[in-house]
């Protein structure tokens, strides 16, 4: 699973500090091992799973206290996308410039996948 932390800075006098608040989880990674997780400039979440998914989940709209904006759902419960591999992803690596992933799986190949929409290339 993941669960999701804010890290709000407190200003000491050596400059050091801070506390975490927690956010909650994304419940729809609580039943599988996430290998991999990244960030785009979209402020997507993408996610590499051992269960042969990549997701991205939408991450927009939180305010940076401990509450979501109104219209924002937050953690999020659903992906913006999913898309199923057929064996284990073992690690992610996105490539914005080409709006491509690639993910590393676990019968020693690479799989592409496109950011724009989340689907594998077959």
């Amino acid at each position: 699973g993941v669960g999701l932390w804010w890290m709000v800075k407190s200003f000491q006098e050596n400059g050091e500090g801070g506390n975490l608040v927690p956010l909650g989880s994304i419940l729809g990674l609580d039943k599988t091992i996430v290998t991999s997780l990244k960030f785009d400039s979209n402020n997507l979440l993408w996610a590499a799973c051992d269960d042969g998914t990549v997701r991205a989940y939408n991450m927009t709209g939180y305010d940076g206290g401990t509450s979501a904006a109104a219209d924002v759902q937050f953690p999020p419960k659903k992906p913006v996308f999913q898309s199923d591999f057929t064996d284990s992803v073992l690690d992610m690596h996105l490539c914005e410039e080409l709006k491509l992933g690639v993910c590393a799986i676990a019968d020693g190949g690479a799989a592409l996948f496109n950011m724009e929409n989340g689907q594998f290339f077959a």
